[in-house]
């Protein structure tokens, strides 16, 4: 199955954004995502490299990438970092798909360049749905 990167600030906090996860592993997709905060208690080793090498090789690997969208994020510059990184390969390459999720209530605006969501395929809030998506447009 195709490998994924999550571009997530603390997205193992969010319910849906954990029940998507879950269900793109269980559904075969290799899933890969950013290293967890600093500020969430656990410790990611990926950190020490992660500017340096970590974000590119992942990203490099990925055939889709996916922004998801949180209350949390709002403001988060390793996930514009990750977004700027993986729209520039799919700016070269057409590669890795491009998509974003949107799991909070109230759509706030968020600080990603307009064209960065514009040439994103939006996915379903539900996370079965979202999946659905990325498994009828991988066949």
């Amino acid at each position: 199955m195709l490998n994924v990167f999550l571009s997530w600030y603390d997205g193992q906090n969010n319910s849906a954004a954990n029940a998507f996860f879950e269900l793109l592993k269980k559904q075969g997709f290799v899933v890969n995502h950013s290293p967890f905060s600093p500020h969430s208690g656990l410790h990611d080793k990926r950190w020490v490299n992660w500017y340096a090498h970590g974000l590119s090789e992942a990203i490099e690997q990925a055939e889709i990438f996916i922004a998801v969208i949180t209350p949390a994020c709002n403001g988060s510059t390793w996930m514009l970092e990750e977004f700027e990184t993986a729209y520039s390969k799919f700016s070269k390459t057409a590669k890795p798909a491009l998509y974003f999720i949107r799991f909070d209530s109230v759509e706030q605006p968020v600080h990603y360049p307009e064209h960065y969501l514009a040439t994103s395929n939006r996915l379903s809030s539900n996370p079965e749905e979202a999946v659905q998506t990325l498994i009828h447009s991988s066949s």
